[in-house]
């Protein structure tokens, strides 16, 4: 075993030729000399550009610098980047939803500064279509404005309801009195909406009107005016299929006749020829009055599918915020009271239930009389629609009614 000397003694050997293998080092420079730079190697040549016609010259080549010039991002930076990214992303969407707004906006921009213009109101039009022997009557609605799309609603003459004044029936007994307010008021308490102009038209006229534009297409074909009148008033034919043929037939009609006005003068009158042809011009599909069956060959209107139909293809006229069942009663004696007073208040709101004749034509002032305090407001409401009344609580309510309107003698119409 080797001693501590002698292993003290191979170290420093060991040492000493390591020293004399490395190389040495420069001496210190001097304090005043200036420090010597390091050697840096030659730039490579700059690239040969040839000069050829079309071919552009490529960009000087920069040289690179050193990585640690660029150290990674940090971690708070990435999170920075990603949440610009983040609003740059949201700022462009919010972009794109306001040009699409603008640009919608600018559809309907009418006059210096760029202001919207005002829609004009939806006017709605009750079409009565009739003939007298055989009986046969159309009711179809029509509607056209306030930026909605255009309306054509056809309502199955079988259809039950109140007819003011006279109780309950169809909608061709209402239009089988030549009454075309009184269909137009029965059509109004049926979808809850204000109903403008009523319009009559014998289907006579309907058939010379198809002859100036060049027919019409029902029953999936083309005919004439003779041929359009004896289709629709075959005796065998059902009531659905006169119906449908019906509804294509008005279709086409309007259609056609959005080109040809005076065609519609003949047939229509001249306030309403403006929403005719507006509804012509888009030509929609026909809507149906949505019903259910009760016997005897018997519909009745589906108040929540009809409700739905409403809120999405009609101007919402109601002024109460709840659908409030209304009882009318003459007691005064006059004809049509009845359908005056419910033009006045089925469109804000009131769900006509009965209309018939009070127990005396002797009232002087018109009685309001509500179920439960709950329905002052609209009470109250119907007293404003119609100038005069005074509302009381009936001791006795009835199930029936919300509200009872007795008009009496101080009652005039409007």
């Amino acid at each position: 075993m080797k001693g501590a000397e002698e292993l003290l003694r191979e170290v420093q050997e060991l040492l000493k030729k390591g020293s004399a293998q490395a190389p040495a080092e420069a001496p210190p420079a001097p304090p005043d000399a200036a420090p010597t730079e390091p050697a840096v190697p030659p730039a490579p040549p700059p690239p040969t550009v040839v000069d050829r016609p079309g071919v552009p010259h490529p960009p000087p080549v920069r040289p690179r610098r050193a990585l640690r010039h660029h150290p990674p991002p940090r971690p708070r930076r990435r999170w920075l980047r990603g949440g610009l990214a983040a609003l740059l992303a949201a700022a462009l969407a919010a972009g794109a939803v306001v040009a699409v707004v603008t640009l919608r906006a600018e559809r309907r921009t009418d006059g210096p500064g760029g202001q919207a213009a005002p829609l004009p109101p939806q006017e709605v039009v009750a079409w009565t279509v009739w003939h007298q022997k055989p009986r046969v009557s159309f009711v179809t609605v029509v509607a056209h404005g306030q930026g909605l799309d255009p309306v054509i609603l056809g309502v199955p003459v079988n259809t039950v309801a109140t007819i003011p004044g006279r109780g309950l029936g169809t909608v061709e007994d209402a239009s089988g009195t030549g009454d075309a307010r009184l269909v137009g008021t029965m059509v109004s308490s049926v979808l809850g909406v204000r109903v403008d102009h009523v319009v009559a038209t014998s289907l006579e006229d309907v058939s010379d009107a198809v002859d100036r534009v060049g027919g019409v297409r029902a029953g999936g074909q083309t005919v004439d005016g003779p041929g359009l009148l004896a289709m629709l008033t075959q005796r065998k034919v059902d009531r659905e299929l006169r119906f449908l043929r019906w509804q294509e037939a008005a279709r086409s009609l309007l259609a056609s006749a959005a080109d040809a006005p005076e065609a519609l003068r003949r047939l229509v009158p001249d306030r309403t020829v403006p929403v005719f042809r507006a509804v012509g011009a888009e030509a929609p599909a026909p809507l149906e009055l949505p019903v259910e069956d009760v016997g005897s060959g018997l519909v009745r209107p589906v108040k929540d599918e009809v409700a739905a139909l409403v809120g999405e293809w009609f101007v919402p006229t109601a002024m109460t915020g709840r659908s409030v069942r209304l009882i009318i009663l003459n007691g005064n004696g006059v004809p049509g009271i009845g359908e005056r007073v419910a033009r006045l208040l089925v469109p804000a709101g009131f769900r006509l239930v009965s209309s018939q004749n009070a127990s005396t034509f002797e009232e002087e002032t018109t009685l309001i009389v509500i179920s439960d305090q709950r329905f002052r407001p609209e009470a109250e409401l119907a007293r404003d629609l119609l100038g005069v009344g005074r509302v009381v609580i009936d001791p006795q309510p009835t199930s029936v009614a919300d509200v009872t309107v007795v008009v009496g003698r101080d009652f005039r119409g409007r």
